[in-house]
């Protein structure tokens, strides 16, 4: 039976974040991850957006992780040769209703303190950005793109070349707390370890009840994407304004470090936490809806599907307000992270600092 002193369940963007943050302070750290390779499932179809901040809650932990998280993301691909691009995002109203949510976006994005936001108003959105319609804008310098398997790649990297120890295909099935530390049941044996830090996205809920933490449920939230094959050439990222009800931030354009431009995703609860389930292509005409409100021209024909991806959401599907994040200490030497959806990929660098921070303090 391996003995260490600290295991990472899960090697998606932000175990590999709190791996390589970690044991760069000379922790023992050992990683645990249930697929054959990180960042294989929910990192992977991550849009790959850098964050700035705009949409949530002054001094949240998504608001305030989010905003130190993209300073510190831009610096480690810069250092790390991480394939990005800060090319900025365009937020779109198209009506007199859309632009008083705008505006609460933007007086939002101030209280949070997020950067490089400005506001667009028609004649100066025609100026600057002819080529997208609208009766108003808010620019967002600070928004980016990344890969986000490149960007997990050299995360799990850093932590190996700090002495952490990855291990795949290693599903953890059970979590028992012993004295002095927590034994580990894994599809590739048993771990005992001293500390844990639960970093199983869609299942950190599941893990948080093996150790008695009943606080918590994921509601699994699916969003589909489609590819636009188009010829037009987009340099940065254009969003619709979001619905202040709605869960997610509207289906929007994004590209990717290919060049491929996507629309995605959408919304959509389900009860499954698995990548095994069937294509949504019939969801064709709900994407050219959103394409043509914001462009106004867009053909059926262009469009392809590429491809789905599953949110591990704190927020149900009947609640109104959006959840924070949970990073929480709940039991001695047992850190949560639950419900790290979106801004989780922009966040992951400050994310890892918050749970050092946990881990210090004891």
């Amino acid at each position: 039976m391996e003995k260490v002193g600290l295991v990472v369940v899960g090697a998606g963007v932000i175990g590999s974040a709190i791996a390589a943050e970690l044991s760069a302070g000379k922790e023992d750290v050992l990683v645990l991850e249930a697929a054959s390779k990180p960042g294989d499932e929910t990192t992977g179809r991550n849009s790959g957006v850098i964050h700035a901040g705009l949409y949530y809650s002054p001094n949240s932990l998504k608001a305030t992780t989010c905003i130190r998280g993209n300073a510190l993301l831009y610096d480690w691909c810069i250092k790390h040769r991480v394939a990005h691009n800060k090319c900025g995002k365009l937020i779109v109203a198209k009506n007199e209703k859309q632009e008083e949510v705008l505006s609460r976006l933007f007086s939002n994005a101030k209280n949070a303190q997020a950067k490089g936001v400005s506001w667009l108003d028609q004649k100066a959105l025609s100026t600057r950005f002819p080529e997208v319609p609208g009766r108003a804008a808010l620019w967002s310098s600070e928004t980016g793109i990344v890969d986000p398997i490149e960007l997990t790649n050299s995360l799990i990297a850093k932590a190996q070349r700090s002495g952490a120890v990855l291990v795949t295909d290693a599903r953890v099935s059970g979590i028992a707390k012993k004295e002095g530390g927590f034994l580990l049941t894994t599809s590739r044996g048993e771990v005992w370890a001293e500390r844990v830090v639960n970093c199983a996205g869609l299942f950190a809920d599941d893990l948080a009840r093996m150790v008695g933490t009943k606080d918590y449920q994921i509601f699994p939230c699916r969003g589909d994407y489609f590819v636009w094959n188009t010829k037009r050439k987009f340099p940065f990222l254009i969003y619709p304004v979001k619905d202040p009800e709605s869960s997610h931030l509207g289906i929007h354009v994004t590209f990717d470090s290919s060049g491929r431009v996507r629309l995605g995703p959408n919304a959509t609860y389900v009860n499954y936490k698995t990548y095994d389930q069937p294509s949504s292509k019939h969801l064709k005409e709900e994407f050219l809806r959103a394409g043509r409100a914001l462009f106004g021209d867009m053909n059926s024909s262009e469009l392809s599907y590429d491809g789905y991806g599953l949110r591990p959401k704190l927020r149900g599907p009947e609640e109104k307000e959006d959840r924070d994040f949970v990073i929480s200490e709940d039991i001695p030497g047992f850190v949560n992270l639950i419900g790290i959806d979106s801004p989780g990929l922009t966040a992951c660098l400050s994310i890892a600092e918050e749970v050092s921070r946990i881990l210090r303090s004891r």
